[in-house]
């Protein structure tokens, strides 16, 4: 079995059938926090081109569940 990996920008869902635009938002700020963390949300949302609202939500359960950190700040 071969997995290609979407080049499809954040928040786009890639137009196919079966895409997630929610999964591939997540995945791309995940892949955003790992190569340039820390952050701030407005940072983030301007890099990836997310609503804010959206990308809190986003962040709220990657803190929730342990995949993100929130700074004191």
């Amino acid at each position: 079995m071969a997995i290609d990996v979407d080049q499809t920008p954040a928040g786009a869902g890639g137009g196919r059938p079966g895409s997630s635009a929610g999964v591939q938002a997540t995945l791309a700020i995940l892949d955003l926090l790992a190569a340039r963390a820390p952050l701030g949300l407005a940072e983030i949302a301007r890099e990836l081109g997310i609503a804010k609202s959206t990308l809190h939500r986003i962040c709220t359960v990657l803190v929730e569940r342990g995949w993100a950190v929130r700074d004191a700040e």
